[in-house]
């Protein structure tokens, strides 16, 4: 470990509140401070690709000239996938529509259960050639869209009827958004919980 874990949260804050075009560029300064494994390092610490360390290498041997200059990004090079492809978006919508849950008007509280690899091989099958790095970019910035991964620390048997049970539960929440009416999801893991306790005052 380069940095300990409060100085690493504070390099990823910051590295977080940068523009696309700055971000490769602190990720090439950071990594130019260490020696063999830095770039390696520094892409894992961000969640960013080592390409994208390296193109940010080639921004600084440029600089002061920057050819983007006030922009993000130089001009011309590939549109976004979205613009490129008026109906992927849409497409990707309707795929999420029933795997997606949270707070539409809370920033940061809509999320979706379905990986980007997931999605991005159905949106293939569906005549959108795209990646998983693309639909993950879509998720962040264009649909505001998180990944949460429900785990379950208590053993529980399978319901032969827990596929017919939220096929039910989705038709019901089609109708009434249908009618006007407003659907809430509600979280019941300390159900759970209250259960462990019950079972724990049981066994003494």
């Amino acid at each position: 470990m380069a940095y300990s874990r409060e100085v690493e949260q504070s390099m990823r804050n910051f590295y977080g509140s940068l523009s696309e075009k700055d971000r490769r560029r602190y990720a090439a300064v950071e990594a130019a401070k260490l020696s063999r494994g830095g770039k390696a390092y520094v892409a894992g610490l961000f969640g960013c690709d080592p390409d994208t360390v390296a193109v940010g290498e080639k921004d600084l041997a440029c600089l002061p000239d920057d050819e983007a200059q006030g922009r993000v990004r130089k001009k011309g090079g590939r549109k976004k996938a979205s613009l490129a492809d008026a109906d992927l978006v849409p497409r990707l919508r309707q795929n999420l529509e029933t795997h997606t849950a949270g707070s539409p008007v809370e920033p940061g509280a809509l999320w979706t259960n379905r990986s980007a690899a997931q999605l991005a091989d159905e949106l293939s099958e569906q005549g959108h050639s795209i990646d998983r790095k693309t639909v993950q970019r879509i998720l962040r910035d264009e649909l505001a869209l998180g990944r949460r991964q429900i785990s379950k620390k208590l053993a529980m048997d399978e319901s032969a009827d827990r596929d017919a049970q939220f096929k039910l539960v989705q038709k019901y929440k089609a109708e009434f958004l249908a009618q006007g009416f407003p659907v809430l999801s509600i979280d019941t893991k300390k159900k759970e919980l209250y259960a462990s306790y019950v079972e724990s005052a049981r066994l003494r």
